[in-house]
């Protein structure tokens, strides 16, 4: 079943811990759409988000927890806010 809660499209799993992290993403009035993929199994112990690239519709994301990980897509005509919400979040360098 496909529907969308606070802006995140629940048509695949969402890998734990992660729903917050996206809904958190959500509140920015820059982000239209969060469009979460399939869950793969990553054997790393890394956790958190990161900013892979811009797309023609606006970024996409990697989310990593508990030796997952999943591809997020975000529509956004604002890339660079959603990489700043990541630097912010993440503490990425």
């Amino acid at each position: 079943m496909k529907y969308r809660r606070n802006k995140v499209k629940r048509e695949h799993g969402i890998i734990q811990d992660a729903l917050f992290w996206l809904e958190d993403l959500g509140r920015l009035s820059e982000v239209t759409d969060i469009i979460p993929g399939v869950i793969e199994v990553s054997h790393s112990s890394e956790r958190g988000i990161v900013f892979k690239y811009e797309t023609q519709t606006g970024c996409k994301l990697l989310l990593k927890s508990n030796g997952s990980i999943q591809e997020v897509f975000v529509v956004t005509k604002d890339p660079a806010c959603v990489q700043e919400w990541v630097k912010k979040e993440f503490m990425q360098k």
